[in-house]
């Protein structure tokens, strides 16, 4: 155990959400050490691989202990890194954990440990959407960014529907994710420094369409990838493996789009359960890994008012436990449904995890990028498709 802390500050300066993305963008493992002089005993976070496993915080355990640790507004933090493991208490994912975390800190939910804040009861609710997360990734590897691009805020950098085959990485500053909807358009996402841009499917496969437009929500300076490179350790990649990235990368597409319509319309997809059968609960701890062969898959996730309808998928695409990529779906937060015609084939979780290990720093990071932004859309969807519930008797009124 290391007595000196690798990372130390204070909460009321980088907020407890803005931490734990730090602490997993950086893949740490190790013990995070919070302590308040309006509490008596210190709180202990323990992250694997940049993952909260497990928290204790007065007579708190897990989940709950963590979420009570976004209202130590005024408190301090330090991180030591450790690398025995720590039994996993905390199933969901780094994302899904920030964005509970926040809102019931924002809902009053979470009571909040600190001074008397005369703020309280200040905080305007009129309706509009609510903000939406910023996704930030590691420090950029330069040796694989051939050139630089600057746009002014405002400025449109890719439209939704157009095609092109490049990746950026954020440098500096912060892009929308934008779709459009009939009611106008939607911010899915909002990309920090580290952060990628653009999808791989039309990376790796041509004449694919951009699922988004790029906004520049501020001034921005952007990496643009070698293509050269990417490109050859795609190649050098197992056909699963190669699988497993575009399905990735199919599944925010459709989980994208999924949000955009829970903003105007509740779900629907959940009707066709009625004709599928369970293939993973959620929940479940089974550890298996599956490539669809023939028919089709829902995702979906148990919510109080039934099942919530996340993405539909086909053949190539894979399904099942993937403990190094956590996009906040199954088997822990989502489960999956299969058409009665499906057929799967079994992949080997622990050799994709190897080959994962094995990449360049920048393609984990990529696919890194894109569960998380996997994770943040499907909280999104569910907050959206909550609204919509709630005010369908107020739009069915005359």
């Amino acid at each position: 155990m290391e007595k000196q802390a690798a990372l130390a500050g204070k909460l009321n300066f980088i907020h407890l959400g803005d931490l734990l993305q730090l602490l997993g963008s950086n893949g740490s493992t190790g013990r995070l050490e919070v302590t308040s002089r309006y509490v008596q005993n210190a709180a202990t976070v323990f992250i694997e691989n940049g993952n909260p496993v497990d928290a204790c915080a007065g007579e708190l355990t897990g989940l709950p202990a963590l979420f009570a640790l976004f209202g130590w507004t005024e408190a301090a933090f330090a991180f030591f890194p450790e690398f025995h493991r720590h039994p996993r208490e905390i199933q969901c994912s780094r994302m899904e954990i920030i964005l509970d975390g926040l809102r019931m800190l924002d809902d009053g939910k979470t009571p909040k440990v600190g001074p008397v804040s005369f703020l309280q009861g200040a905080r305007q609710d009129d309706g509009k959407q609510r903000a939406v997360p910023l996704i930030r990734g590691p420090l950029v590897d330069y040796m694989y960014v051939v050139d630089e691009e600057n746009f002014v805020r405002g400025e449109t950098i890719a439209l939704e529907g157009s095609h092109g085959n490049w990746l950026w990485v954020v440098l500096e500053g912060v892009v929308d994710m934008i779709k459009d909807t009939p009611q106008g358009p939607v911010t899915l996402l909002k990309i920090g420094d580290g952060g990628f841009l653009g999808s791989l499917e039309s990376f790796f496969r041509q004449g694919k369409s951009r699922r988004a437009t790029v906004i520049a929500a501020s001034d921005v300076q952007l990496g643009v990838l070698d293509a050269q490179r990417l490109s050859n350790e795609y190649a050098l990649m197992s056909i699963n493996f190669r699988g497993l990235m575009l399905s990735l990368d199919s599944r925010l597409k459709k989980v994208s789009s999924r949000a955009a319509a829970a903003f105007q319309a509740p779900d629907e997809m959940a009707e066709s359960l009625r004709d599928m059968k369970v293939l993973i609960p959620q929940s479940s701890v089974d550890g298996r890994v599956f490539c669809i062969e023939k028919g089709e898959a829902l995702v979906c996730r148990e919510t109080p008012t039934g099942f919530l309808g996340f993405a539909r998928l086909g053949p190539g695409e894979i399904i099942g436990c993937l403990p190094f990529l956590n996009a906040g779906h199954e088997p822990h937060s989502a489960g999956v449904f299969g058409s009665p015609n499906i057929e799967l084939r079994e992949l080997d979780p622990i050799g994709l995890a190897e080959e994962f290990y094995r990449l360049s720093t920048t393609m984990r990071n990529i696919l890194n990028n894109i569960a998380t932004s996997i994770s943040v859309t499907t909280m999104l969807t569910c907050d959206w498709n909550c609204r919509v519930k709630q005010e369908e008797p107020t739009r069915e009124q005359p």
